[in-house]
């Protein structure tokens, strides 16, 4: 429908639309439709919502997970339209998922994740300032978007015949014309969100979502040498991991620093990671850790996603917990 009306529309001069994207899962299918009307010479532009809501929240964020009238969303309507919000009723409910995905259900032993109070999080920490935050980042990306898109040069029609897009295929959106370095401004905005995308699957214990950040084939290599190469090698040690009580309830964030773009498909990412909240066998605080990484990301028709990632480790007061006695694990032997 959306780019039956841009098409229509287009008829009339003009060829750059922006859609309002308000919902995580309306993305696909807005790729789907800029790629149609991009044969026709029609530009379709909108926000990743998902991408920018994530950006926002992630100074902000105190609940250790959450997606549904949780800490964030609250903070949102308690900026916006504070009059609507009962905040006596907000309650902490964070039941892990048994599908994989957030399909909420009322019913104990149901298929889905449990949530009797219809939230997915901690609604309680909610408060009008971490929404202004989230509000107004939210407004100055699709602000930024669409000035881009203003100054953007609408694509050259196809000489093929457009055809029924098939949504079983992902695309990637129309991009602003590329930098000297191959990618975009908003392609930089992408790999540098990847960051705080890893740090909230590590701190929801998320290892399946994690490690789809990886290509199939991408590896992590570690100081000691040892290599895990796949995502599914990737996903499988990470619930290991996360399964082991010295690693409930850490923290590992990321933050990208440096990028450089090879050309449009490949970009070497720098940063730093920290690694909070660890104890040893006895339960015993440790101190945090930190060091250096860097990735490199390649754009397919999953997006951008890292196919390596390597890792040094600075000088620390004490050692990471042995988890796995194996090489490629803190502590592994």
């Amino acid at each position: 429908m959306t780019a039956d009306v841009a098409a229509s529309l287009a008829r009339y001069g003009p060829r750059r639309f922006y859609v309002l994207n308000t919902s995580a899962s309306a993305s696909r299918v807005l790729a789907v439709a800029a790629r149609a009307l991009a044969l026709q010479g029609i530009l379709l532009a909108y926000t990743d919502i998902s991408t920018e809501l994530e950006r926002a929240a992630a100074p902000v964020r105190q609940q250790e997970g959450g997606a549904h009238a949780d800490e964030i969303e609250t903070s949102m309507m308690l900026y916006i339209d504070p009059g609507s919000v009962d905040m006596r009723r907000a309650v902490k409910e964070f039941s892990p998922s048994t599908t994989g995905s957030l399909v909420l259900t009322r019913r104990r032993g149901a298929r889905g994740t449990l949530s009797e109070s219809g939230v997915w999080g901690d609604p309680t920490l909610a408060t009008p300032n971490k929404g202004r935050v989230v509000v107004e980042a939210l407004v100055s990306a699709i602000l930024g978007d669409i000035e881009r898109l203003r100054r953007a040069t609408p694509p050259t029609p196809s000489s093929a015949s457009p055809t029924a897009p098939s949504l079983a295929v992902a695309v990637t959106p129309p991009q602003p014309p590329a930098g000297p370095r191959g990618c975009t401004a908003g392609d930089e905005r992408v790999i540098r969100a990847l960051a705080d995308a890893f740090t909230l699957h590590w701190s929801n214990a998320d290892a399946e979502n994690l490690s789809l950040m990886w290509s199939r084939e991408g590896d992590i290599i570690h100081p000691d040498g040892f290599i895990e190469r796949g995502r599914e090698v990737i996903r499988a040690n990470r619930t290991a991991l996360f399964a082991r009580p010295e690693y409930r309830g850490s923290k590992h964030p990321l933050t990208i620093g440096a990028i450089r773009c090879l050309n449009a498909e490949i970009a070497v990412a720098d940063g730093r990671w920290e690694l909070r909240g660890l104890s040893d066998e006895k339960g015993k605080a440790l101190p945090n850790f930190e060091g250096q990484f860097t990735i490199v990301v390649k754009r397919g028709p999953e997006g951008w996603l890292i196919e390596a990632y390597r890792y040094t480790q600075k000088p620390a007061a004490a050692p990471m917990p042995t988890v796995l006695k194996r090489p490629g694990f803190p502590g592994g032997e």
